[in-house]
């Protein structure tokens, strides 16, 4: 009776289907057209690639602030893991599009769509993060 109590109790402890981080963040970026290493990077970066997570004013993540996910139209607060990932894709997406996918994007990131275009510590650690997934 034991054995099948603990066996009962297990399969509902994980569901059927589990959320796959990595499939959410490469699919996210595949749909708008961002380099699956660099989301990865910055999901690494922000929040060790854990979902739900909070840090000052940043959600989720990819630790999108609230001004920021209004910005692409996400939702606030997020509802799960794949609207972090979203909105934090579409913000990327921007700052890419300002400044290409290079350090001083991944600033804009980090410091706002309108801040200042430069290099700083965050887009150099997040271009470090990147060169380990692109190599894998």
């Amino acid at each position: 009776m034991r054995t099948v109590i603990v066996t009962l109790c297990l399969s509902l402890a994980a569901p059927a289907h589990a959320f796959d981080v990595n499939d959410a963040l490469t699919q996210i970026a595949n749909k708008y057209q961002v380099n699956v290493a660099t989301v990865k990077a910055i999901a690494e970066v922000e929040s060790g690639t854990r979902c739900g997570i909070r840090t000052g004013s940043g959600k989720g993540i990819m630790q999108v602030q609230h001004g920021a996910a209004k910005s692409v139209g996400g939702p606030w607060p997020f509802k799960n893991c794949n609207d972090e990932i979203e909105a934090g894709v579409k913000y990327l997406r921007l700052a890419i599009d300002k400044a290409g996918d290079n350090c001083a994007a991944y600033t804009l990131y980090n410091s706002g769509i309108n801040a200042r275009i430069h290099c700083s510590a965050y887009g150099r650690k997040v271009q470090r993060a990147r060169h380990k997934y692109e190599r894998n």
